[in-house]
């Protein structure tokens, strides 16, 4: 995870990490990663939107998690 932060820089690590933690992969330099390249891909706003939407799912739900969030991101398009 080290090397995602100095990779993307501290700002958007921690960022990413925050949403990681919606949906349980906080510890997962892959998602992290990926958070990064698709608030890269289809902007920040559209990022908190997507996270916001799954937040609201409670914790046992099967859609809180990362593939529900990037089946948002793709629906909406870039």
């Amino acid at each position: 995870m080290v090397r995602v932060a100095e990779q993307y820089g501290e700002k958007g690590y921690k960022t990413a990490r925050k949403y990681a933690e919606i949906v349980f992969e906080e510890y997962n330099a892959q998602v992290i990663e990926d958070i990064i390249l698709k608030t890269q891909q289809y902007g920040p706003k559209k990022i908190k939107e997507a996270f916001a939407i799954v937040a609201k799912k409670n914790i046992d739900n099967p859609k809180r998690k990362y593939s529900y969030v990037v089946g948002i991101l793709e629906n909406w398009g870039e």
